[in-house]
C-alpha cells in the first residue's frame, strides 16, 4: 500500500500498475484461484473508484452551493419579517393610543349613534 494519503488519480495509477505487471503471471493467479479475467476485473473496480469518488465531490458540491443558496433565501425572508414586523407594530401601537384617548362610553354612543342613522333612512 502507499504510504500517507494518496491521491485518487495516485490509487488509480498504482492499481492499473499492478493489474498490467499481473499479466504475465496471469496462470500462476489464476492457479492460485483468481478468476481467469481478475485483470479486467481489476480496472474495472479502478474505474468504479475513480467514478464514486469523483460523484462524490460533484454532490458535495451541490449540497454545499444549495446551502448557501437557502443562507441567501432565509436572510431576504428574515428582512421581509423586520419591516413588517415595524409595521405591524406602529400600528398596533397607533390602535392602543386611540383606545385610551377615546373612552369605551364614546366609542359605544358613536356606533349605536351610526346604526340608528342607518336603520331611520
Amino acid at each position: 500500500m502507499p504510504q500517507g494519503k494518496p491521491t485518487t488519480e495516485r490509487l488509480a495509477g498504482l492499481a492499473n500498475g499492478m493489474a498490467d505487471a499481473a499479466i504475465p503471471f496471469t496462470a500462476t493467479f489464476i492457479a492460485a484461484g483468481l478468476p481467469a479475467d481478475f485483470v479486467p476485473q481489476l480496472k474495472s473496480v479502478v474505474v468504479q473508484m475513480v467514478q464514486s469518488l469523483s460523484d462524490r465531490s460533484l454532490t458535495h458540491g451541490k449540497r454545499k452551493g444549495a446551502t448557501t443558496s437557502l443562507k441567501g433565501v432565509l436572510t431576504r425572508g428574515r428582512k421581509i419579517v423586520s419591516v413588517l414586523d415595524a409595521f405591524v407594530r406602529k400600528d398596533l401601537h397607533l390602535r392602543l393610543r386611540l383606545e385610551v384617548q377615546v373612552p369605551r362610553s364614546a366609542r359605544d354612543d358613536s356606533s349605536s349613534a351610526s346604526t340608528n342613522s342607518v336603520t331611520s333612512q
